[in-house]
């Protein structure tokens, strides 16, 4: 269970974070509210698939269902008298909660009942997709849609507490899903206005499954904002990776590529003790929030001071001379880079041949190439030889890359040449004599 707390004065409220923790709300409730009443707002998807757990979220409680048709576009102000009608007919007063139980339009509807009915009452958010749970939960945005557009009727209206449940989120289609990872993606681009400048997070773009690794670093550094920017490996299971991955619900596969291309970019740093530093969430928390306070301080001092030139993000305004230096540090490091990661066109490559590939495999193929210095082609060959031979298995190709390891093969000139002294000395033998080099 985590807490966050909105901090805003009178209007302060808790966030609890958790998964399968529905049977708790109850007693969460209780710590904000003293009264029995609730009147909950649903709507037809969510109140088909938890009608059955109403009992365990508000137990002990005298509540009412109120269900919505789903979609939004019933989240219109002629829905709004009856819903009026049937908060009297069950007797809400002033002292009542009404909770919001879905999406966004499910919150959006019963935060603007709550703020205009008796002159505004108290409400709670239990939000139930991931756009809801990252957004419109949060915030007191509350309102309906006219004719003419959306939510131009509305109000704002904080709740007096969220409470998000990842349990919630397991019945959601794809589509859903991934939009609300893209919420989430923009919030890393609100946070930080140069976060996809980066030249590590430009490279992804070239990589199979950069999109998921994008989305799955960000959720790492705001996993560690909690804790000084550091992930800590609790000792649970085998290493961190299996840890993160049952936290973010992601598989460890991808939890593996994405921690094995940003340690090397030198984005993650992992301690002796196994734990993972995120340094740009650190500098992201330090920097500057913008510019006109950098220009304050420069007015104070009488000169404009020379800045150091970071590598780190920034949301302050760089002076013409730190563009220029950056502009040549990029230039560096993607040089740098291109020797240290031609990985994008061997993933690529073996996912059009063979099929996806994994962390660990996308790793030992790096090492292959940056480590024992073999060239590109040589990959390529090794990867061709396993399709051609209906051997699509990342064993097989490993097997036929070791075995030129182990000879000292690292060109094609001498996998060629191993090739043409194979044919000959198969020539006037048996198949079962002589064994292909490329056969293991």
């Amino acid at each position: 269970m985590k807490k966050l707390r909105v901090g805003l004065e009178k209007n302060s409220y808790d966030i609890l974070i958790g998964e399968n923790y529905a049977k708790d709300f109850p007693k969460y409730i209780k710590e904000i509210y003293s009264g029995k009443k609730l009147f909950v707002i649903t709507d037809s998807n969510v109140n088909e698939i938890y009608k059955n757990i109403y009992e365990k979220m508000f137990g002990g409680f005298d509540y009412t269902v109120y269900v919505l048709k789903a979609g939004e576009k019933n989240k219109h102000i002629g829905i709004m008298p009856e819903i009026y009608s049937a908060m009297v007919e069950a007797g809400v007063k002033r002292k009542d909660l009404v909770v919001a139980f879905g999406g966004g339009v499910v919150g959006d509807i019963a935060g603007f009942a709550a703020a205009s009915f008796l002159r505004g009452i108290s409400f709670i958010q239990i939000p139930t997709t991931i756009v809801s749970q990252v957004d419109s939960s949060v915030g007191g945005k509350v309102g309906v849609d006219l004719p003419e557009g959306k939510n131009l009727v509305g109000a704002f209206h904080q709740p007096k507490l969220v409470l998000i449940d990842n349990y919630f989120l397991n019945t959601l289609t794809d589509r859903y899903f991934y939009d609300g990872f893209a919420e989430i993606v923009k919030y890393g681009c609100i946070y930080d206005k140069k976060f996809f400048d980066n030249i590590f997070i430009k490279r992804l773009k070239t990589v199979p499954g950069g999109y998921t690794m994008t989305v799955i670093y960000i959720r790492l550094m705001l996993e560690s904002l909690e804790s000084d920017c550091i992930l800590y490996y609790e000792g649970y299971f085998n290493n961190l990776k299996e840890e993160l991955a049952l936290k973010l619900d992601v598989s460890e596969d991808d939890i593996d590529m994405t921690m094995a291309y940003f340690t090397k970019c030198g984005l993650i740093q992992i301690d002796e003790d196994k734990n993972a530093e995120l340094p740009q969430a650190k500098a992201m928390v330090m920097s500057e929030t913008n510019w006109a306070s950098y220009k304050r301080e420069q007015r104070k001092k009488g000169k404009l001071e020379e800045v150091q030139p970071s590598l780190t993000f920034s949301n302050s305004c760089p002076t013409e001379i730190e563009i220029e230096i950056e502009k040549e540090l990029e230039k560096e490091l993607e040089e740098e880079i291109e020797k240290k990661f031609p990985t994008a066109e061997i993933s690529n490559y073996y996912q059009t041949r063979i099929g996806i590939i994994d962390g660990q495999q996308y790793q030992i193929l790096t090492d292959y190439l940056t480590l024992d210095g073999m060239e590109l082609e040589v990959i390529k060959t090794a990867i061709d030889k396993a399709a051609d031979n209906s051997k699509r298995s990342f064993s097989y190709i490993n097997s036929i890359l070791k075995n030129w390891r182990q000879n000292g093969i690292k060109t094609m000139v001498q996998v060629e040449d191993e090739q043409r002294q194979f044919q000959q000395k198969k020539q006037g033998q048996s198949d079962d004599v002589i064994q292909d080099p490329f056969i293991y």
